[in-house]
């Protein structure tokens, strides 16, 4: 389990984009059961959510929770699923820098 409580509040865009980018490497070479995201930028969850296709399988289930405050100020949830977009493999094997002479075996989990 991976839980990051809005690690991207004092990045600039520049910062937050290599950090989605590094989280993006770290989860599909560790493959967390659970991968727990908060952060209040709108912009950094949609780039999250770009990042995180599937790749043969894995992740099997994302949603996206969005919080909110209602007029008489309760709290609100809503679950927005992610769109189920298969990510291509080899741009994914060379985004992570596996290239020639490399090999990268992606173990298939029950």
């Amino acid at each position: 389990m991976l839980v990051l409580d809005d690690p991207f509040t004092n990045l600039d865009e520049n910062n937050q984009a290599a950090f989605v980018a590094t989280l993006r490497v770290f989860a599909r070479l560790t493959r967390p059961q659970l991968l727990l995201v908060s952060c209040h930028d709108r912009s950094v969850a949609d780039s999250i959510e770009r990042e995180f296709a599937q790749v043969r399988g894995w992740p099997s289930d994302c949603v996206r929770l969005r919080f909110s405050r209602s007029p008489v100020g309760t709290s609100t949830v809503d679950v927005i699923p992610f769109e189920a977009v298969e990510a291509d493999l080899p741009g994914e094997i060379e985004r992570l820098g596996l290239g020639e002479g490399e090999r990268m075996v992606l173990a298939e989990t029950p």
